[in-house]
């Protein structure tokens, strides 16, 4: 199954007990191609990007980056 994310919106239904993305956290994606990326915020996220390639399987291949409430920035 093929799926378009160009100009979707998301949020979390969960995270890990250490994860900062949480229920308020937003996300709004962007493709062309087979390369996804989307900015993402609100919550303890002040502002992040990812960018993700998909690969034949349909699933995707991401990284992300933001800063969080407390100025320090992540990378994954």
């Amino acid at each position: 199954m093929t799926i378009d994310y160009n100009d979707r919106r998301f949020r979390a239904a969960s995270n890990s007990i250490n994860g900062e993305v949480g229920s308020e956290t937003r996300f709004h994606y962007h493709q062309k191609g087979d390369i996804v990326w989307g900015e993402y915020g609100d919550g303890e996220i002040v502002f992040g990007t990812l960018i993700a390639k998909v690969l034949s399987d349909g699933s995707l291949d991401m990284r992300y980056q933001h800063v969080n409430s407390k100025g320090t920035l992540m990378t994954g």
